[in-house]
């Protein structure tokens, strides 16, 4: 599959951009009130089915899963490219992501 390299740049800039806002949104805490609706209103919700569900949902959700998600669909990207590219896209995007998010809660 050969993607055009300026069709690339624009989605890598999206990405990006998406990236820096919800970065920047989440250092100045404008997404906690959010977090605490979303949380109230589930805990509030007299099925114990959806509720179980959502709380299961959010674990999968956990640092811990998207790494190896983006880990596993890296290498899978990468074996089936042929190249390292994207193994090396994954590894710089999950550590830029561990060290903000470890600077923005510590």
């Amino acid at each position: 599959m050969n993607i055009d390299p300026r069709r690339r740049a624009t989605w890598a800039q999206i990405w990006l951009t998406v990236f820096v806002l919800l970065t920047a949104l989440v250092a100045v805490g404008a997404l906690d009130h959010i977090d605490q609706v979303v949380r109230d209103a589930i805990d509030s919700h007299r099925s114990r089915a959806l509720t179980t569900a959502c709380r299961y949902l959010t674990d999968v959700v956990s640092p811990p899963v998207d790494a190896v998600l983006l880990a596993t669909g890296s290498i899978w990207v990468a074996r089936r490219q042929r190249q390292w590219w994207p193994v090396l896209v994954a590894a710089a995007s999950g550590g830029t992501t561990f060290a903000v998010v470890l600077m923005v809660k510590a």
